[in-house]
């Protein structure tokens, strides 16, 4: 069976998304493990250790390299991140759950005025499942697809996904090492503390950022979709669930 020059597209698209989120991963997974290491080992500790090594920071980054590819290597065994990235969502912002209910929200108005209160009384769950349903069965729609990735809403998600990482990250490290300096720590322990607040700090603003670009671009997505298959929508509606 040939595949069309639209089909490529897409797979070179998605393609391309899962591997820069799974870098991403694989980044923030390394530059945590470091920064633990580093509080663990104490920074003067772990200074005197890099200058006694035979090429001093140069082995440091030919040893990060190594580890980076260890990393993703790993990373690239995982096939779905997407349970990380519920729990992530979940821990810190949201904004997956507030699209998820644009999304319904916007499907249930294809639906005649007096079916609309019986679709809103589904549960959280039938909910999700009603919306990834419809979204499967709209999957061979090149077209929508098409728009899909024109309205750039994949990659606002990708990059959201890695700001929860690099929140996940610097946030552990920022409590890892206020501990630290609380205890006593040897001298540096501020200036490492500062650099991970402020990074922490960082990645937040652009998590909300993205966030909230991203439930206004929803709302603009999901709302031209049902306008475009309404038809299509209402009767999978009708078939998923008893709406009376």
């Amino acid at each position: 069976m040939s595949i069309s020059a639209s089909e490529r597209g897409q797979y070179a698209y998605f393609s391309s998304l899962e591997r820069t989120i799974k870098i991403a991963l694989s980044i923030y997974i390394l530059a945590l493990a470091v920064g633990v290491i580093l509080l663990t080992m104490g920074l003067e500790a772990a200074g005197i250790f890099i200058a006694k090594l035979p090429l001093g920071l140069l082995s440091v980054a030919l040893g990060a390299v190594v580890l980076f590819g260890v990393m993703y290597f790993v990373v690239s065994r995982v096939h779905k991140l997407s349970a990380l990235h519920i729990w992530l969502d979940q821990r810190f912002f949201g904004f997956l759950q507030k699209s998820n209910e644009i999304i319904f929200q916007a499907l249930v108005e294809a639906l005649e005025a007096g079916d609309q209160p019986f679709a809103r009384g589904l549960a959280p769950s039938e909910r999700y499942s009603l919306i990834r349903s419809i979204f499967s069965r709209l999957a061979d729609n090149f077209r929508l697809f098409d728009s899909l990735m024109e309205s750039g809403i994949f990659r606002y998600w990708i990059w959201y996904w890695v700001m929860n990482y690099g929140t996940f990250t610097f946030t552990i490290l920022t409590i890892v090492s206020s501990v630290a300096m609380f205890t006593g720590a040897g001298p540096g322990i501020r200036a490492f503390f500062a650099v991970c607040w402020i990074s922490a700090l960082v990645h937040i603003a652009v998590n909300l950022t993205l966030g909230n670009l991203l439930t206004r671009l929803t709302r603009s997505v999901s709302e031209s979709i049902v306008l475009t298959y309404k038809p299509q929508i209402t009767l999978m509606i009708r078939e998923s669930i008893p709406v009376k």
